[in-house]
């Protein structure tokens, strides 16, 4: 019998074999993919990959960033997707790190390397383990046994979304941890049976979030609570809509010589009466191009904040186009602040 009272042989010790294999293989690829220095742009990897390596209940997608040299950001459900898109659309984000493993041991800070922060004098982080220590809750620490060392393995904690980011004080990070709802903080999303209703918290579930709150707060670095709904709803459709279109191949390239003209040209023109596309078809008639590529230039341009219209409006072709009235970062600048601010 095995300490729970199974048969040595039975499909339950079978199992949890099969589980412990697992979880020392996850271990294995996260070690070689985050170990080590920081990577950066198309090198650096999240600690899953798109594909198999997901949990069955997750909806995983990629964003291909042209920010990050063209590297896939991977959400792992779509409660991340558009705080990831936030993120990519900030103009003084230059990084953005999702899935990024919490060093069980002490390591040094996340912007370590970066050409950046050459000149800063960067904090290194105690580790997982010494910092669940001091919070009297050692014994939550995940492990596995690795038996070809014959020892206890201790498994990292994989946070959401790092974000890198500069003001005029220099580069910075930002920790968000991210959950379909708030009462998510406080209990599991995921589990076999549901949680009855007005069930107090998980104590395991609060360890979790303090020990990845201290162990940043040792780097200066704040963690904020992102929940699904925090950004606006069609906030968050146009910022989809545009990033899968402003970084479209243009049919005339010669298009892009006049990209600040037609720019400066639409922008004259949007007072909230005049539709996308009569705004795309009066700027096409103009410049004597195409309407895709002058559309394509538009999408560009409203991505990268060249042309600011409401983005808390529908952003439609068949919708009227509205200046900006309320800056995006400034709604939202307190989950980009650093640590003090």
């Amino acid at each position: 019998m095995d300490r729970k009272g199974r048969p040595p042989h039975s499909e339950g010790a079978r199992m949890a074999c099969v589980n412990k294999l697992a979880q020392l293989r996850r271990l294995e690829r996260i070690l070689t993919r985050q170990g080590g220095d920081s990577k950066w742009g198309a090198d650096y990897q999240p600690a899953s990959s798109l594909g198999m390596e997901q949990p069955s209940i997750s909806r995983p997608a990629g964003l291909a960033a042209a920010k990050l040299e063209g590297r896939d950001v991977i959400g792992q459900s779509r409660g991340e997707r558009s705080p990831l898109l936030i993120a990519l659309h900030h103009p003084r984000c230059f990084e953005v790190h999702e899935q990024k493993m919490l060093s069980p041991v002490p390591c040094a800070h996340p912007l370590s390397g970066h050409p950046k922060a050459t000149a800063l004098n960067l904090p290194t982080l105690r580790g997982t383990i010494e910092v669940a220590d001091a919070l009297g809750c050692l014994n939550r620490h995940p492990k596995v046994w690795n038996p070809s060392a014959n020892r206890w393995a201790p498994v990292p904690f994989v946070g959401d979304i790092l974000l890198f980011l500069e003001d005029s004080a220099g580069p910075y990070c930002v920790n968000w941890t991210v959950k379909q709802k708030d009462s998510d903080f406080l209990n599991r999303s995921i589990r076999k049976k549901p949680l009855a209703k007005n069930s107090p918290p998980e104590k395991r579930e609060l360890q979790r979030h303090e020990i990845e709150e201290v162990y940043y707060a040792d780097g200066l670095i704040p963690t904020r609570r992102v929940t699904k709904w925090i950004f606006d709803k069609e906030l968050s459709i146009n910022l989809l809509n545009l990033f899968y279109l402003h970084d479209r191949e243009l049919h005339d390239q010669r298009a892009l010589d006049f990209f600040q003209e037609i720019v400066d040209f639409v922008a004259e023109l949007v007072d909230g009466t005049l539709t996308l596309y009569e705004l795309t078809q009066s700027a096409a008639k103009h410049f004597n191009f195409g309407a895709y590529d002058v559309k394509t230039i538009i999408y560009r341009a409203v991505w990268q904040r060249r042309l600011r219209v409401d983005l808390f409006r529908k952003f439609m072709e068949d919708e009227p186009l509205f200046r900006e009235r309320d800056d995006v970062f400034e709604v939202y600048a307190h989950l980009f602040k650093r640590a003090g601010k």
